[in-house]
């Protein structure tokens, strides 16, 4: 149930990482004898520290390589998480999965967006813009995929061993 809420998370921008991980817990502590439980736990939270925090740092550095300033990372992240809660609650009432599709699709788009009217804002011209918005979106992708595989990795790894 924790990873799943973690998941949801992920997907609004949130650290839904830190969320799947402390609900592993319970089930490490109960499947694994002690010192592999202290270990491993130790392990997967260090782990779940990391991948938080490149979750930010794959999200800036591909946002700068493509050209964004380095005040435009706060607009993507407002953009994503706007853009999530907006997309999200608009299709409520076709069902969870789609809602859940369509909020992941706008905290892309919020991202995009965001950073698009930033820039574009603070005097960039119309192709530096999209190129800097194509690279905040695109580090949004690759860190809410990162993030997902890792807890599905978490997920994964306390399934097998109950």
């Amino acid at each position: 149930m924790f990873s799943l809420t973690g998941a949801v998370l992920v997907l609004f921008g949130l650290p839904g990482v830190v969320v799947a991980f402390l609900g592993c817990l319970p089930a490490a502590s109960l499947t694994l004898d002690f010192p592999t439980a202290v270990i491993v736990t130790i392990g997967l939270g260090v782990g779940s520290l990391i991948v938080e925090a490149l979750d930010n740092v794959l999200l800036v550095a591909v946002a700068l390589r493509m050209g964004a300033s380095r005040s435009a990372g706060l607009a993507g992240w407002v953009g994503s998480f706007v853009g999530a809660i907006v997309g999200g609650s608009a299709v409520g009432a076709f069902g969870c999965l789609v809602s859940l599709i369509v909020a992941f699709l706008g905290a892309l788009g919020g991202s995009f967006l965001a950073v698009y009217g930033w820039e574009r804002r603070s005097g960039k011209g119309q192709p530096d813009a999209l190129r800097a918005a194509t690279g905040t979106w695109l580090g949004r992708l690759l860190s809410t995929f990162l993030k997902i595989f890792w807890i599905g990795f978490l997920t994964a790894l306390l399934l097998t061993r109950s």
